[in-house]
């Protein structure tokens, strides 16, 4: 089965890619004045590309949050499957939730694109 999310997959990359050390640094900011602290880089990544939530990601929303018939959906076996957070794509996934300044969530932004591009290339044609 193809997904059904290619587009908002492609949307995501460019996105990854584009965002600015200053979009992220305001945001760090704004998020951290309004709550005191800012405790990870997944608070920022969720305000700006919806990562994390299966009711805000551009990925699920595209998909109506059915993993499967999103681009990181694989099944492995009847009862696992490797999404966007597991399996190949865990490390990646990881290093945005875990940044812990403005930098480092940059270049968790820019892994991720990346492993995106290599991992899922036969979608990018």
């Amino acid at each position: 089965m193809e997904p059904e999310n290619i587009q908002a997959f492609k949307d995501l990359i460019e996105r990854y890619e584009n965002i600015s050390l200053e979009e992220i640094e305001k945001e760090w900011k704004s998020l951290n004045a309004w709550r005191g602290c800012i405790d990870t880089g997944e608070e920022i990544a969720y305000e700006l590309t919806g990562f994390g939530s299966q009711t805000t990601c551009t990925l699920c929303r595209a998909v109506k949050e059915y993993c499967t018939k999103c681009v990181y959906f694989r099944k492995r076996r009847e009862d696992f499957m490797f999404c966007c957070n597991t399996g190949r794509n865990e490390k990646t996934y990881n290093a945005i939730s875990n940044a812990e300044t403005p930098e480092e969530l940059l270049d968790a932004f820019r892994q991720r694109a990346k492993h995106m591009k290599k991992a899922y290339s036969k979608y990018l044609i």
